[in-house]
């Protein structure tokens, strides 16, 4: 619908650009306050850490300093996209600007069980106290500073190459022969954030609502690839739009379903982390289809499979054996 059709008359589109003007406005006054707090916050517990060195040996009682502030989220963005690395990558990043280390043993860990469990048995091994929130924050700050690549990893590829790379030998009829191309999840998500008219900064904003039922801007969901189109919940409940991405309809009205609901045994902090997890992967397809398998894009949710541990955990979300997100996986798993 036309602002001309939804607004008939000058003064009715002159309020809505004044409403949009000051909400924009004060959107950016949240973030500059919330950064300020933020750089504070941190500032803080560098200096408790640095005089807590002088009386506590252990590597994470120093924090190196770093004088430029997260600038360039964009960029982090990519090295994980490029590198194929998740939250915990991160959170290994974070502990080296701080002084401290962590075993190769136990980083190739992380991607066999939940991100809590995994951050349990790294809390086991260090010899003090672990801020999850500060090591976070140093491993950003840490990647900002390394030059990225240009590009997205999918956008370098290309999805129609991807499929190439992909194909299945003329008279070859064993699927176990298909050469695949796994995309990053940050990649995968991010493009089908595009398609929902979504960017990199709606998901590191915590106020941001989806696109389904946003008051502002409700976008035209009709076109989108059937796997991204909304479900009832997505329309009913208002929600962070990280959920939107996920292309299992099933698992997004499940998940809204819980957090509505207060479900005491679910933990959307918890989900959150484990989608940036690595709990799931994306594998470039073929151009003619594999025997049904789809095209190998982020946006069909056949090219999707999800790690063992995240279906043993979030069961209740995924769903059955018969459920098509399991037999998705069980497929995926089968041709390697």
């Amino acid at each position: 619908m036309s602002d001309d059709t939804k607004y008939p008359y000058q003064w009715m589109r002159e309020r809505r650009r004044e409403q949009n003007a000051r909400a924009k406005r004060r959107s950016r006054q949240r973030q500059k306050a919330q950064q300020e707090a933020g750089l504070e916050v941190v500032k803080q517990s560098e200096g408790q850490l640095g005089r807590a060195a002088s009386t506590v040996s252990g590597p994470l009682c120093h924090v190196s300093s770093h004088p430029a502030i997260v600038s360039d989220l964009e960029n982090v963005a990519k090295i994980l996209d490029a590198e194929q690395l998740g939250i915990a990558s991160i959170l290994k990043y974070g502990i080296i600007s701080m002084g401290g280390a962590l075993d190769n043993h136990l980083f190739d860990l992380a991607n066999q069980t939940c991100f809590g469990c995994w951050l349990e048995l790294v809390e086991s091994e260090l010899t003090v106290p672990l801020n999850i929130g500060l090591a976070l924050y140093s491993g950003v700050r840490r990647l900002s500073q390394m030059k990225g690549p240009p590009r997205w990893s999918i956008e370098a590829v290309g999805i129609s190459t991807a499929r190439r790379l992909s194909q299945i030998e003329p008279k070859c009829s064993d699927l176990r022969t298909i050469k695949l191309t796994s995309f990053s999840s940050t990649s995968a998500f991010l493009e089908n954030a595009k398609q929902l008219g979504l960017s990199l900064g709606d998901f590191v904003n915590d106020d941001s609502e989806s696109p389904f039922c946003s008051r502002y801007q409700p976008i035209s969901y009709h076109t989108l690839a059937a796997d991204l189109q909304p479900t009832p919940e997505q329309l009913k409940f208002p929600h962070h739009p990280y959920l939107d991405i996920v292309p299992f309809p099933s698992f997004r009205a499940r998940a809204l379903t819980a957090i509505s609901s207060g479900t005491p045994a679910f933990s959307e902090d918890e989900l959150c982390f484990d989608l940036a997890h690595d709990s799931m992967r994306c594998w470039g397809s073929t151009a003619t289809s594999l025997h049904g398998r789809g095209n190998g894009t982020p946006w069909d949710a056949r090219s999707w499979e999800v790690s063992p541990w995240f279906l043993k955990k979030w069961g209740f979300l995924v769903g059955n054996e018969d459920d098509a997100i399991y037999q998705n996986s069980l497929w995926w798993w089968s041709q390697r």
